[in-house]
């Protein structure tokens, strides 16, 4: 797609600003303010991660300012924007000059500076301030020549467009690195390990590729994986971290390989020998698990010829799941306690259905043979569902138990889940794990495009990310008039 001239990249009302302005005005400076949550503090705290500022002065106010303006010829640069606002606006009330003068200009005469990327700024109304204290912007835009001063707000619309979401999604980030800290930390993990903990899987279903690649590059300033490849080159473009240090991804399969290698097989245990042993012999690899059976094909590496090849690997296979519960997949199924059958249907009598339940030390689910019609059978204790992948792949591969007492995987073999991690599905998997005597570090998590547009409360409420969700705004605050010395706090 082309590239829009940047003198067009406003909301209508700002092209004709410049003439509105009190006469002999010189300076006029604005701030990026987070004024207040939408997002329940639980999930996010008061504070906000400032992230994406220079990436997007560096894009936008530079390289496409040049591209699309400073580069092109005068007569060309103001055809296309006399055609595109002649057609759409009152174009008699706008002083086309000033682009002009702009252009003669040659740069954009303005000056941004904000707190340090990675800095947490705390969110908070000017309103609701305790006497004495100040609220604190996360960015400022002065203009640097006294003829342009209205450039300074006419920015203001691209400013927030471009800014509000990496600074979402890296506080989102942040959030997830918060539950990994913590669990890590409980069971006694490697905290080098943490930055790996958490990949982000959402390029697919981000809201454009634009905005897939700022998602992953904030979520990169608390982890190092991602499957977003531009996003490695849009942190080392802009922030000029080495490649290498930025982040990476994992070798993996996907459902397409598995499906094509069984219909030319006719079973999945040749492609995984030859995986492991030709394709793969060495290295770190993820292998989708569930195409047809995922507990069967579970069982089917830890035992005989398959077991050996892992085992004698120089490296770890991560069995991945992609369908179902991800936490009881991970942690096996967790049934509720009752005392016995009576508390059971006084449950159902009020309309809750459990459907696995402990019912005098034995493990019942229910099974629904029509509509209002169901019966209870015994599950075996050691069934593969109530183990779970991590506890099933350490009674099949073993392994240590670390100085905080929990139960670490033989290096050879982890667990993967990288479909639907929402911060509250990470926490209670950790949990669950550590009740079980697991460390977190058995399994490794990926946060997809979900994670990248929406938070999630614990009890299932959902707040979609909008700049609005931290009241995110760049208003004028200060002008003055430097050739009679005068200068005026604004506020509204």
């Amino acid at each position: 797609m082309k590239r829009t001239s940047m003198i067009l990249m406003s909301d209508f009302y700002k092209q004709a600003h410049a003439e509105q302005y009190p006469e002999g005005i010189t300076k006029l400076i604005s701030y990026a303010t987070a004024r207040m949550t939408r997002i329940p503090k639980e999930m996010c705290g008061d504070k906000l991660t400032v992230f994406g500022i220079q990436a997007y002065v560096k894009d936008f106010l530079i390289e496409r300012f040049n591209e699309t303006f400073f580069n092109v010829p005068l007569e060309e640069a103001m055809a296309e924007y006399k055609e595109i606002i002649g057609e759409t606006f009152p174009i008699q009330y706008v002083d086309t000059g000033k682009f002009e003068a702009l252009h003669k200009l040659g740069y954009l005469p303005i000056e941004v500076g904000c707190l340090a990327e990675g800095t947490r700024v705390p969110i908070r109304s000017a309103f609701e301030l305790p006497e004495g204290q100040c609220q604190v912007p996360f960015m400022y835009i002065i203009n640097t020549h006294p003829d342009f001063p209205w450039i300074t707000e006419f920015l203001e619309s691209v400013t927030s467009s471009e800014v509000w979401y990496p600074m979402a999604i890296a506080n989102q980030a942040y959030y997830y690195r918060q539950i990994v800290n913590k669990w890590y930390g409980v069971t006694g993990c490697d905290d080098a390990a943490r930055k790996s903990a958490i990949s982000e899987f959402g390029f697919r279903g981000g809201k454009s590729s634009d905005a897939a690649i700022k998602a992953s590059s904030a979520f990169l300033t608390s982890f190092n994986k991602t499957a977003t490849i531009p996003a490695i080159k849009y942190m080392h473009d802009y922030y000029g971290d080495p490649v290498k240090e930025i982040g990476g991804g994992m070798i993996s399969t996907e459902h397409s390989v598995m499906c094509s290698n069984f219909a030319v097989d006719g079973d999945e245990e040749t492609f995984l020998k030859k995986l492991f042993s030709q394709i793969y012999p060495a290295g770190a690899v993820s292998v989708v698990m569930d195409t047809y059976d995922y507990w069967a094909n579970l069982k089917r590496c830890g035992a005989g010829e398959l077991k050996d090849i892992i085992m004698n690997r120089e490296g770890t296979v991560f069995f991945r799941g992609d369908s179902g519960d991800p936490v009881d997949i991970i942690c096996g199924e967790k049934p509720e306690k009752f005392k016995d059958f009576t508390e059971v249907n006084e449950q159902i009598a009020k309309g809750r259905f459990p459907s696995l339940v402990e019912v005098d030390k034995g493990i019942f689910r229910r099974v629904d043979n029509e509509p209002g019609d169901f019966t209870w059978k015994e599950v075996d204790k050691i069934s593969v569902e109530l183990l779970g992948t991590v506890e099933l792949l350490w009674n099949m591969f073993g392994g240590t138990v670390n100085e905080a007492g929990y139960k670490v995987l033989d290096k050879h073999v982890r667990a993967i889940y990288g479909d639907s991690i929402t911060p509250t599905r990470a926490e209670q998997m950790y949990r669950r794990l550590a009740e079980k005597g697991f460390a977190a570090c058995n399994v490794a998590l990926g946060a997809g495009s979900f994670s990248t547009q929406c938070a999630e409360t614990p009890d299932g409420r959902l707040f979609p990310f909008t700049r609005d969700s931290y009241g995110i705004a760049v208003k004028a605050t200060w002008c003055a008039d430097e050739h009679k010395g005068e200068e005026r706090q604004l506020f509204k």
